[in-house]
């Protein structure tokens, strides 16, 4: 493989000179830290508004978030139509969904009603709640002595009986769909008799028992996504309830809300994941979803813009993009910004990017054509667009909360799920890499039962925990801990698109990297197909290029002497780095005759899928 760069002539001016001029390498000075920029919305007052992470200050940069402004349809009254309320992220907890519903005081007023069996205050607030008082029939008798924060009788399960549980362990196995399509599996009669008993003997009462059971016959069990169907309700209580229920859903499946606590949910995972000796910088910069693309250039590019005064190898973008529109001129701008700062851009596909549901597209044998349409022209282009070499897209955000009756799943984005696998590599060895490993493995993550889709062959084994459940013994049955499980050809399909893909092990809580192409892949020759892995390395040499070359072109001498000096400078730097380099430099001409250093740069074996780096060095 054969690189070219840095150039400083084709650099803003300050390109080489915004890094200060260093003493001279030592043993005991480390190399430059890994730097990652990451840019999307959490929630902060100020588009550009830029925070530093450091060991131990997550918490701390969280609660300098803003105010989250939240309206949605009011379902539970008449008027207003629309109900709102502000959500404030001020610790780490506030992440979960069940402790932001908690901030959502429509709900939490409804919520007590049903708890304590008192709607008088439902009564006092006239069209607001005029959906959910009941009629005096149905009023429960008020229990003055239940406490103010007793949850809803909806959102608090009591005890599990034997035959719940046998309940629930059936229909994990079984698909039920609203709409099934021709191909999708149904329950055979037998097992729909064994529904049908186990039912019956439930009782026909609407007892807490038998309202949970019929909850569970209505789930879907396939896609983390779906919302759960309600079962009819047996009494103006469990009426409530599943109006309350719908009412908190789409408060927690409001848009901006969810990107932003993904977002954070993201960076926590690469907090997780930074430990070790080898420091790792993360800085994160405010970024709005509905921002354009050139507020993308004037916010990382302009003047007093966080990379005009800082060097990052990589810029992580974890807001969602489209495969169409003004989505794709901002990816566009953000190849560019990384090509303009010798970095590389990550970036993730929104889960219908392709403009079919992302289960579809997952079983698709050749993904790849259903983005041959016109309609995808300009993605179709990033793959030619300058700097195309600069940008990888990743796709299938890992599960980080599975639904409920009150809420949507949450999902990390995809890019930032591959940042943390990067940074957890550079901890270990000091290099970037997304190459099949065991460290590319990540745990810990939540799962959803799916039914129904063929079984995957698996990547080989790489020390797999037990597994969760036998899908021999379970009609099928198995569980990812990503948005949707990949088929082989999906994976291969998509990769010639030149997008990055993640997948759940079958039956474990863990992802993995499935495919590493860079967007220039889907238009490079069969000879040259640009590698993700290689270019990860090739950015990180030309981030330490610049600091080296101030020192080497600070002191007097011809190019020789500067040859000399950069392999002398290296030699310290490779210490640092576990002597994992080796260089080489040399004066040369250039193609159009001006001076130059040629300079090769040898890495170890496992870093790279390529061995040897040329650069040349206007000198």
């Amino acid at each position: 493989m054969s690189c070219r760069g840095p150039s400083p002539a084709t650099k803003p001016a300050s390109a080489i000179g915004r890094v200060a001029a260093r003493s001279h390498f030592g043993p005991d000075k480390p190399a430059p830290p890994y730097r990652m920029l990451v840019v999307g919305d959490f929630g902060f007052t100020q588009t550009g508004e830029h925070h530093r992470l450091v060991d131990g200050n997550f918490a701390d940069i969280l609660g300098e978030t803003g105010g989250i402004f939240v309206s949605v349809d009011n379902l539970l009254g008449s008027f207003p139509t629309t109900v709102s309320d502000t959500v404030r992220l001020s610790r780490p907890g506030d992440l979960k969904p069940h402790n932001l519903l908690g901030q959502f005081s429509h709900h939490a007023v409804a919520s007590q009603a049903i708890a304590t069996g008192d709607f008088q205050p439902i009564e006092a607030a006239g069209q607001l709640y005029d959906r959910f008082r009941p009629d005096d029939r149905f009023r429960p008798a008020p229990d003055r002595s239940a406490p103010f924060r007793q949850r809803s009788m909806a959102l608090q399960p009591g005890p599990r009986h034997d035959r719940d549980t046998e309940l629930e362990a059936l229909f994990n196995l079984v698909e039920t769909r609203p709409n099934p399509t021709p191909t999708a599996p149904q329950p055979s009669d037998r097992v729909a008799e064994i529904l049908m008993d186990l039912v019956s003997a439930a009782g026909s009462g609407s007892g807490p028992a038998n309202r949970r059971a019929n909850r569970r016959a209505n789930r879907r069990g396939s896609d983390p996504e779906n919302r759960a169907r309600p079962a009819p309700p047996a009494s103006a209580e469990s009426q409530f309830a599943t109006l309350l229920d719908q009412q908190a859903r789409l408060f927690l499946s409001n848009r901006r809300l969810r990107t932003i606590v993904e977002n954070w949910q993201g960076v926590r995972l690469l907090c997780d994941n930074m430990a070790g000796d080898y420091r790792v910088e993360v800085t994160l910069v405010q970024f709005a979803a509905q921002e354009s693309a050139a507020s993308i250039r004037d916010v990382l590019v302009g003047d007093g813009a966080v990379l005009r005064n800082n060097l990052f190898d990589v810029i992580v973008f974890a807001n969602r993009k489209d495969a169409q529109g003004c989505d794709v001129r901002k990816l566009k701008a953000i190849a560019e910004t990384a090509g303009v700062f010798d970095s590389l851009a990550l970036a993730t596909l929104r889960a219908e990017f392709a403009e079919r549901p992302a289960d579809d597209l997952a079983r698709l044998e050749d993904p790849d054509q259903v983005l041959r349409g016109p309609v995808f022209d300009d993605f179709r282009s990033l793959a030619t667009a300058p700097d195309s070499e600069r940008l990888a897209l990743f796709w299938n955000d890992v599960l980080v909360s599975v639904a409920t009756r009150t809420a949507p799943a949450y999902f990390i984005p995809a890019a930032l799920v591959a940042a943390a696998m990067l940074v957890r590599n550079v901890a270990v060895s000091g290099w970037p890499g997304l190459m099949a490993s065991a460290r590319n493995r990540l745990s810990g993550f939540p799962v959803a039962p799916r039914t129904g889709l063929p079984a995957l062959s698996d990547p080989p084994a790489l020390s797999d925990p037990p597994a969760l459940s036998d899908p021999e013994t379970c009609g099928g049955g198995y569980s990812t801990a990503t948005r949707v499980d990949l088929s082989d050809e999906a994976i291969r399909g998509l990769g010639k698109l030149g997008i990055a893909t993640l997948n759940g092990i079958r039956d474990r809580d863990s992802v993995q990297l499935m495919s590493a192409p860079l967007i220039a892949a889907a238009s490079a020759e069969p000879a040259y197909v640009p590698k993700l892995n290689d270019q990860l390395v090739v950015v990180r040499l030309q981030q330490l290029f610049q600091d080296l070359l101030p020192e080497v072109f600070g002191g007097a001498g011809n190019a020789l002497d500067k040859a000399r000096r950069l392999v002398a400078l290296s030699e310290d730097l490779c210490q640092s780095l576990s002597n994992t380099l080796t260089f080489a430099a040399s004066p040369a001409k250039d193609d159009s005759g001006a001076s130059v250093l040629d300079v090769t740069v040898m890495v170890s074996e496992g870093i790279a899928a390529s061995d040897r780096f040329n650069f040349e060095i206007p000198c």
